[in-house]
């Protein structure tokens, strides 16, 4: 009786001279099961793909090894290359191999599975094999979007043909957007897959993709991404500004692309040239209008240049930063803040500046939830694990700036900073009440008490007591507090701690 790996041999040995006639013949006359053959580096589908059997091979080994799923891979010597994990649709595409990749997937392979979190278009990377033909397949099959690293390298290797392809099937089209504001517009109703697939196939044009195109010489690829990214031309040409200002050596390159690519970009190229060169001289003029607070003249000055604030901005001068600092109009920086473009606005110039922070260092509240409403967060971390809390401390931090803090979420303690033992330990009991008194009573405590008054809704004294003892245990106190107001003999603030500590309150009730 022959051993597995003799059985494993036989059968490798037709499979590799395309022989399904014979191995049907032995299968049947010495009763092997083919699926006991495989194991861990040993797969006869996939082995049958390898060397290109017909699709007839292909649809009996499927029949007769009872695959439970074809969405699976193993480690494999390939034909011709390297050991590495492999699919059987995989296999098929590097073999460029379409009427069995078709075989496949009509019997339930996902063009979308990954191996090892890695999609279709990393292992066309990673065997060199992203010809036009398997690209448009696996486009057609439905395959989602690639990655950001997989559009860059197409990017950074010119292949500009592909890139193109891609683009076009991803793009987030006219049509795409209609088609969601008729949903709107009916009132259809949209299931959360359906919703997420109409973003999972878009590709997202980073700023990556524009500095790469720009410094590997790739203004083909530039073009792509200047006429299919959704984007307005305010928002890309601050990419662009950003990216040639960070690197000189791409200018003249750029310029020639600009006069010379005979495409009809959307933005005035020559404006755009115009504030590039002129910089330093636009930079000292916006000052001067923001100084002057001068709404209108500064509006016409950007219209006039369209010169877009964002291309005053570079790694260590901001123009949102100068205005906070210079103390300017609410007003001034409303206008700042519409008319520049950020991709965030929690960052850092220098070591120490941020835009919320500097505000609140000023006690400007009416600025800061502006900029909070915009999306600065009151816990960002201003310098590594600092966070904007730290450096208001230390800048002898007031009993207003410390309310408003509290009262829009920040966190008052972490493995970073932590504000509470600090003011425990300087005997800051003043702000230590601040903060158990402003963590007391939230607008949702204080509106259903009211509800139980208007309604003439009878509470116990239980009740009562529970409910308020509810909202005086928000902040969970810490041993360490407690040892080093001890330690301190800080005496109020263990009586602050203890009558705000859900452990003596619950003695207590």
């Amino acid at each position: 009786m022959s051993t597995l790996k003799e059985k494993r041999n036989i059968v490798y040995d037709f499979i590799k001279n395309d022989n399904l006639d014979d191995l049907h013949k032995y299968v049947t006359e010495n009763k092997v099961e083919l699926k006991i053959l495989n194991k861990s580096n040993f797969d006869i589908l996939v082995i049958a793909i390898d060397y290109c059997v017909s699709t007839k091979f292909i649809q009996y080994i499927i029949q007769e090894s009872y695959y439970r799923t074809l969405n699976y891979y193993l480690q494999y010597n390939i034909r011709y290359g390297r050991k590495d994990y492999v699919s059987p649709l995989v296999m098929a595409l590097i073999r460029n191999n379409y009427s069995i990749a078709d075989i496949l997937l009509k019997k339930g392979a996902n063009i979308n599975f990954k191996i090892d979190n890695r999609d279709l278009f990393d292992y066309l990377f990673h065997f060199n094999n992203y010809n036009a033909k398997t690209i448009e397949y696996i486009l057609e099959k439905g395959i989602n979007s690639p990655s950001n690293e997989n559009v860059l390298h197409l990017i950074m290797n010119s292949r500009n043909h592909i890139l193109e392809t891609v683009v076009n099937h991803f793009n987030f089209s006219n049509m795409t957007i209609l088609q969601l504001l008729s949903f709107y517009k009916y009132q259809h109703s949209l299931t959360t897959e359906q919703f997420q697939n109409f973003f999972l196939n878009v590709i997202n044009f980073t700023e990556d993709m524009y500095e790469k195109s720009i410094k590997f010489d790739n203004y083909t690829a530039l073009r792509i991404l200047i006429l299919k990214d959704k984007k307005d031309k305010y928002q890309i040409c601050s990419i662009l500004f950003k990216i040639l200002t960070k690197n000189n050596h791409s200018v003249d390159s750029f310029i020639y692309f600009l006069n010379n690519d005979g495409v009809t970009l959307p933005f005035n190229t020559k404006k755009f040239l115009d504030n590039f060169r002129d910089i330093y001289e636009r930079k000292r003029k916006i000052r001067e209008l923001v100084l002057q607070d001068n709404l209108s003249l500064l509006n016409q000055y950007i219209k006039e240049n369209e010169f877009y604030l964002s291309y005053y901005n570079d790694k260590e001068d901001d123009i949102l930063m100068f205005a906070i600092e210079k103390k300017v109009s609410y007003d001034m920086i409303k206008y700042i803040l519409s008319h520049c473009y950020y991709s965030t606005f929690n960052y850092t110039i220098g070591h120490s500046q941020n835009p919320l922070l500097e505000a609140l260092y000023q006690s400007r509240f009416d600025v800061a939830t502006l900029l909070i409403s915009y999306g600065a967060d009151i816990n960002y971390k201003v310098f590594f694990n600092d966070p904007i809390l730290y450096f208001l401390y230390y800048h002898k931090i007031t009993p207003q700036q410390l309310r408003y803090c509290v009262r829009h979420g920040v966190v008052l303690t972490d493995d970073a900073f932590d504000l509470v033992y600090k003011l425990i330990e300087n005997s800051q009991n003043r702000l230590l009440k601040v903060i158990f008194n402003q963590n007391i009573y939230s607008c949702e405590s204080i509106s259903l008490l009211l509800n139980f008054y208007r309604n003439k809704t009878k509470l116990s004294a239980n009740q009562l007591m529970n409910l308020l003892y509810k909202e005086k245990c928000k902040v969970c106190i810490k041993k360490q507090w407690y040892k080093i107001a001890i330690q301190k003999q800080n005496y109020e603030a263990l009586k602050i701690l203890s009558n705000n500590d859900i452990y003596f309150l619950d003695k207590h009730y």
